[in-house]
This record gives structure tokens, sequence and C-alpha cells, in this order.
């Protein structure tokens, strides 16, 4: 009891609710993929991509089919985007996220991912 108290008064407060900060630390990367979307002036993508989980147990993206209103497109190009599948820290893997590269701050964790999930190239032995 003594632990857990202790653990709740480092927690940080969402909306006036408490949540355990560790729920923003990344544990692994899973995947990562590139999507077209529509990105403003500022080079931050215009659009969100929520989770969802398919009937196969799969997280995919949500990707919107048109332009929400209130959204200004002006000065907005169409560019790939590189984004991770995120399973967090002290979250199951149900609670996984896909997240944009520019917003996971944790490179050693991306170069795990890369380490394990990309072979090197072999190169062509000389004779």
């Amino acid at each position: 009891r003594e632990r857990e108290k202790i653990e709740r008064e480092n927690w940080d407060y969402f909306d006036g609710e408490p949540y355990n900060p560790m729920y923003k630390e990344v544990d692994r990367i899973l995947d990562e993929t590139t999507i077209k979307t529509l990105v403003g002036p500022d080079g931050k993508p215009l659009l969100r991509f929520p989770t969802y989980m398919d009937e196969e147990y799969e997280l995919k993206l949500k990707i919107p089919k048109s332009i929400p209103e209130g959204i200004d497109i002006t000065g907005s190009k169409e560019e790939d985007i590189l984004m991770y599948l995120v399973k967090w820290k002290e979250l199951s893997y149900t609670h996984c996220t896909w997240e944009l590269a520019s917003e996971v701050k944790d490179e050693m964790k991306i170069a795990e991912y890369r380490r394990f999930n990309r072979p090197p190239v072999l190169q062509p032995m000389h004779e």
C-alpha cells in the first residue's frame, strides 16, 4: 500500500484524472508505415489518424476520406509521412497506437526496431 501511495504521488493528471506517467513512455516500436497526407506550411500534418483494431486483431490507421470542416488547407501540400506503431510502457498491446515519427522522441527504441527489422544488405563477394 505504501508503494502504491508513493507511485500515485508521482502520477500526472489529464483532465483532472490521475494517470501513470509511464503510459507516455515508449516500450517498443512494433511497425512503421508511410502514408500520404496533407502537410501545412509549418511541415506538420493537418489531419490526425485514429488507430483501430480490425477483425483479425491487427491495428490499422483510420484515414479520413475527406477534409473535415474547419481545417484550413491554404498553403498545404501532399507529402509522405512516416508513422510508428508504438507499444507503451505499462499498457497492454490492445493500447498500441500509430504515432507520427516526428512525435516519437526515443531514438534508442527506433534504432532497436530498425536493427531487428531491417536485415543488413549483403555485399557481393569479389573474386
